[in-house]
C-alpha cells in the first residue's frame, strides 16, 4: 500500500491505497500468467497488449477520481455533523443543515 496525499482546499489528508507500480505488478502478473497459458501467434505484442490494458486500467481511476472526491466529502460532511449533533448555534437554535463546506468545494 501506497500512502496518497489529497488536498481538498486548505486541508490535506492521507489515505493508503495501490500505489500506480503495485497495480503494474497486480496486472503484469496475472496477464503474464494467462498469457503464459495460451498459444500465441509469433506476430503477437504482448508488450503493447499489457501497456494497452495498463492504459485502460489508468483511464478507469482518473475516470473515477471526481466520484471519489465526492463521496469523500460527502462521509467527512456526514462523520462531522454526527460528531456535532445536539451542538447549538450561538447558543439559542440549531442551524439549519445544507450541503457543508467540503461538499459545495468538491462539487463545484
Amino acid at each position: 500500500m501506497a500512502e496518497q496525499k489529497m488536498t481538498l482546499g486548505e486541508h490535506e489528508t492521507t489515505y493508503h491505497s495501490l500505489s500506480e507500480e503495485e497495480v503494474k505488478g497486480i496486472v503484469d502478473s496475472s496477464l503474464d500468467e494467462k498469457l503464459g497459458a495460451l498459444e500465441l501467434p509469433e506476430t503477437f505484442d504482448a508488450d503493447a497488449f499489457k501497456t494497452d490494458i495498463l492504459d485502460s486500467v489508468k483511464n478507469l481511476f482518473e475516470s473515477n477520481q471526481k466520484e471519489t472526491d465526492k463521496k469523500l466529502g460527502k462521509l467527512f460532511d456526514d462523520k462531522l455533523s454526527n460528531a456535532l449533533k445536539g451542538f447549538k448555534n450561538g447558543g439559542t437554535t440549531t442551524e439549519e443543515k445544507g450541503p457543508g463546506p467540503l461538499a459545495r468545494f468538491l462539487s463545484g
